[in-house]
């Protein structure tokens, strides 16, 4: 739309030129022999001002039309990116939630044995720290003195797994695809598996993109298939859906990522990756 309206200008610009022109011709043919030499050099001056217009806005518009793209490339980058970090801000909102209820189970658990024991040894003396976890005083002490196995796993399953997240907001792809795959290989199990799963796969295509290779996008189409295989009620099913259609059309394989996207409007009609897919369909002509 910018470009058509400064194309409307050099139009505009070029008809007043014109018309100009042809008045100056008319006082041309009006005018005395002793004034036809002024009259002749003023049309001259008239017309290298017309072409100096048209070449200045032909070059304007021009430029105007490579900042558009550039900007309009810079607006999907943009929206891409706060897409990345709204799926991990809607991770954290989940891991919270997680924590929270972990924390009240424990609260009542707590609430519960602390009332279980007074009312079993009513009158008794405080009882020791071995008594109160139901074994000896040096199995109590034992106890505090070392953390259980599975919370020194899940704090370093935490720290890995935020480590890569970091790695990844910071566009250090590298980095976070290595942090990746060495959490899914050390936490499998883990309720954050299959994140991991989609940002490693995520990784590859963002590799691919820097780095223009084609098998690095094959890779994070491979990824996102294991995501779906091994994770298919995860959510980011849809998302992961997506994702790949962009990497299928980097690989120039219209049909594949409209069947893709397909999938995603049939499938998940209310996720909010389906408004995506919708309008990336109309794009495509699919």
């Amino acid at each position: 739309m910018r470009r058509k309206t400064h194309m409307g200008l050099g139009t505009s610009s070029l008809r007043a030129g014109a018309g100009l022109l042809a008045a100056t011709v008319l006082l041309a043919g009006c005018a005395t022999t002793s004034n036809r030499d002024q009259v002749q050099n003023t049309i001259y001056q008239t017309y290298s001002l017309v072409r100096k217009l048209d070449t200045e806005l032909s070059s304007t518009v021009s430029e105007l039309g490579v900042s558009s793209a550039d900007l309009s490339a810079r607006v999907d980058s943009s929206e891409q990116d706060l897409r990345e970090l709204q799926g991990m801000a809607e991770e954290n909102q989940r891991k919270l939630q997680s924590i929270q209820q972990q924390l009240e189970t424990l609260q009542r658990n707590l609430s519960r044995q602390l009332g279980s024991g007074a009312a079993a040894a009513p009158g008794a003396g405080p009882a020791s720290p071995g008594a109160i976890e139901g074994g000896s005083a040096a199995d109590g002490a034992s106890a505090s003195a070392a953390p259980a196995a599975g919370d020194v796993s899940s704090e370093s399953a935490a720290q890995l797994y935020n480590q890569a997240q970091r790695s990844f907001i910071n566009q250090d792809w590298e980095s976070a695809r290595a942090q990746y795959e060495e959490y899914l290989q050390r936490f499998p199990q883990t309720d954050l598996a299959e994140n991991a799963q989609y940002w490693l796969a995520l990784c590859y295509a963002k590799l691919a993109e820097s780095r223009q290779d084609l098998g690095l996008y094959q890779r994070s189409v491979e990824g996102f298939e294991k995501l779906r295989s091994a994770y298919p009620n995860s959510s980011k099913v849809p998302t992961s859906l997506y994702d790949q259609a962009e990497v299928h059309l980097q690989l120039q394989q219209r049909d594949r990522a409209i069947a893709l996207l397909r999938q995603i409007v049939d499938e998940y009609p209310m996720a909010p990756t389906a408004v995506r897919a919708k309008s990336k369909l109309q794009e495509l002509g699919g």
